[in-house]
Formats: C-alpha cells, structure tokens, sequence
C-alpha cells in the first residue's frame, strides 16, 4: 500500500513538473472568472437587490424612479440621469455623482460621505437630514436645494450657486450650525 501511494506521489510531482501545469491553470482559470461573472450578475440584477457596490452605472438613466434604501457605495453614476428620483435611505458613500442630472431628487436621509457631485445638476433637490460629510460639489447647481438639518462637514462647495438653497439647522463645512 505504501509503495502504491508512494508512486502516485511521484506520477503526480512529475506531471506538475511538466507540461501539465498548463492544464491545471487553464482549470482554474475559470474559477477567477467566477467572481467577475458574478458582479456582472449583481449589476444587472441591482434594481431587485436594491444594492450593488462598485458598480459601473455611469450615463444610465434613471429618471422618475423609486430608489429608496439601495445600497450603490462606491459606484459610477457619472453623467446618469436621476431627475426626480427617490433615494430617501440610500447608502451612497464614495459614490461618483459627476456631471449627473439630479434636479428634483430626494435624499432625505441618505449617506453620501465622500460622494463626487462635481458639475452635477442638484436644482430644487432635497437633501434634509442627509449626511454629505467630504462631499464634493464644486461647480454644481444647487438653486432652490433644501440641506435642511443635512450635515456637510467638510464638504466642499466650492464655486456652486447657493442663491434659494436653504440651509435651515445645517451643519456646515467649517463644522457651525446655520440658524
């Protein structure tokens, strides 16, 4: 019995010494695949999941729709159109919101830490109660916005036109509360 295993030890190290290591890759081969199929799958099945994290969704549209609670962190939503969406409760940390339109979406509540909305379209949104720390919305429009009670600490505002946007019991980037 020992000489039995003893040779196929010896069968199996030759055969992984020679060209048969080519194989054995090639079988695993679709095992590393496996996880980008399914991420695949998990992009194209969000809307029912109600999360996909790191997805590519950029210059979708989304317009009109009810997206309350998904979970997108750390997703591409660059140049996507979410005019009048709903994403009360979203977790939408590190997201990219660049050069999207989102006039008339809501927010209330959701988490938006670190999230890009450089250029984006944020006209008569509503962001009350929402947590936007480290937010970057340079360059973006925010005529009529609601930040009420929203929390922008260190986020950045740089060059946005603010003229309606109410501000009422925010807290700002410099950390003080808006009266």
């Amino acid at each position: 019995m020992k000489l039995l295993l003893a040779s196929l030890l010896l069968i199996i190290s030759i055969a992984l010494s020679t060209g048969c290591t080519q194989q054995s890759s090639q079988i695993s081969q679709p095992q590393t695949n496996q996880p980008q199929d399914s991420a695949a799958q998990a992009q194209s099945d969000w809307l029912e999941t109600r999360e996909c994290f790191e997805c590519d969704l950029s210059q979708q549209d989304f317009s009109g729709q009810d997206l309350t609670g998904v979970r997108l962190n750390g997703s591409n939503l660059r140049g996507a159109n979410l005019q009048g969406v709903n994403l009360s409760t979203a977790l939408l940390d590190g997201v990219d919101l660049s050069d999207a339109n989102l006039k008339a979406a809501n927010f209330t509540t959701a988490a938006l830490t670190n999230a890009d909305l450089t250029n984006a379209n944020l006209e008569s949104a509503n962001f009350t109660d929402a947590f936007l720390r480290g937010a970057k919305f340079t360059n973006a429009q925010l005529k009529n916005t609601k930040f009420v009670n929203a929390d922008l600490n260190a986020a950045n505002l740089e060059g946005i036109d603010l003229s309606g946007a109410d501000f009422k019991g925010a807290i700002m980037p410099d950390g003080s509360v808006q009266e």
